[in-house]
């Protein structure tokens, strides 16, 4: 009997992984975990290398495409036909995508993961070109795919009124918490003046700057004289931010700030211990891996009170409204205000971390390859 074969376009992952790449290796990992006899699984990447664990597993083998893959005027081709043909010599019974846009043409049935929908959301918070090429690409790509998969309740939602002639095929398989920090024992204790921390793409989105106001108008006026401690901004390049990138530098040259480029993550967990707070307001977030990341580790979160915020971090999370600098600062306030608050959030944090598993992302996600195989709802 034929084996069935599942080709992962894993194309996302790159050397310096963001959190839809890491995302890409969480779930292979989980779904290479599963023995599945009579499955294999061939994965399309530029970088099989970062992910050498892999191809010990049996029923799993890398299928290295050319870095050009990437730019911009070879992704067009790619899902107009190099996929296609990718799948039709591997002879694929079926492509999932991980990541937004799946392929326009492909004989081979598909599944498309979608992180966010934020080009329609917030379209001001994403650069023009990208914004156009979600906006050609991801109508059609959804359209012809047989289940659209969702990181969280919160982009099911979002998809569902977006395009609501695919509600039928949505399939929730919500993330877990990134497995590189739970490996690792979190810190008893932070060290006197811990410093804050923000953690993100320096994008729009993020919701930089109005951090920055409320961090700065907290140090002009803290509460009972407590000032806040320093705060350390933790990011990749991002975009639309010329203002915000000569504001940032302004402030860590008056020493108020610590200004930090991408973060590997040993450098991410020697952050997040050493780190007393989270700062994570985000304007909008398809789920929000910083948050876990932290939770796992014990740190307390300040995050926005809507979206996937609101679903990952729960009670274990104090929620401001991101669009109001004055909430953000009063967020941050109670932590300087209230010594038991920090401690409480740790602890709920952590068992909230635990709770979120990639074991079940993996088995929503081949329930969801199942249902295509077997023909339900195509």
């Amino acid at each position: 009997m034929r084996p069935v074969t599942i080709l992962l376009d894993a194309t996302v992952m790159s050397p310096r992984q963001t959190g839809i790449g890491w995302a890409a290796v969480e779930l292979m990992r989980a779904l290479a975990a599963r023995e599945r006899p009579g499955w294999q699984f061939l994965v399309a990447t530029t970088c099989p290398e970062e992910v050498p664990d892999l191809w010990e597993r049996p029923g799993w083998r890398p299928l290295p495409v050319p870095p050009g893959r990437l730019t911009p005027w070879r992704r067009w081709e790619w899902l107009t036909g190099g996929l296609d043909r990718l799948a039709a010599a591997a002879g694929a019974d079926l492509v999932h995508v991980l990541t937004m846009p799946g392929p326009l043409r492909c004989r081979v049935p598909t599944v498309v993961t979608v992180h966010d929908l934020v080009y329609r959301v917030l379209p001001g918070t994403v650069p023009v070109g990208r914004r156009w090429w979600y906006r050609l690409t991801v109508p059609r790509s959804l359209a012809r795919a047989r289940r659209v998969l969702v990181n969280s309740r919160a982009t099911a939602d979002e998809v569902a009124a977006a395009f609501p002639r695919l509600s039928s095929r949505i399939r929730l398989t919500r993330f877990g918490t990134p497995s590189w920090v739970l490996e690792r024992q979190p810190p008893p204790v932070r060290p006197p003046g811990a410093p804050w921390l923000f953690v993100g793409m320096l994008e729009p989105r993020k919701n930089v700057g109005r951090i920055l106001d409320a961090y700065l108008a907290l140090r002009r006026n803290p509460p009972q004289g407590r000032r806040p401690p320093r705060l350390e901004i933790v990011g990749a390049r991002g975009w639309r931010n010329r203002r915000l990138r000569s504001r940032l530098r302004d402030l860590a040259g008056q020493g108020i700030i610590r200004l930090r480029g991408h973060a590997d993550r040993r450098e991410l967990w020697r952050l997040y211990s050493r780190s007393g707070l989270l700062l994570f307001p985000s304007l909008h977030e398809g789920f929000g891996f910083p948050i876990l990341e932290a939770m796992a580790v014990n740190l307390p979160v300040l995050t926005g009170d809507r979206h996937a915020m609101v679903e990952v971090g729960g009670d274990a999370a104090l929620l401001v409204d991101p669009t109001r600098t004055a909430s953000i600062r009063e967020g941050m306030a109670r932590f300087l205000a209230e010594p038991g608050l920090a401690a409480r959030l740790a602890v709920r944090g952590r068992s909230r971390a635990l709770a979120w598993r990639w074991e079940e992302t993996a088995a929503a996600t081949l329930a969801a390859y199942r249902e295509v195989l077997d023909g339900a709802g195509s």
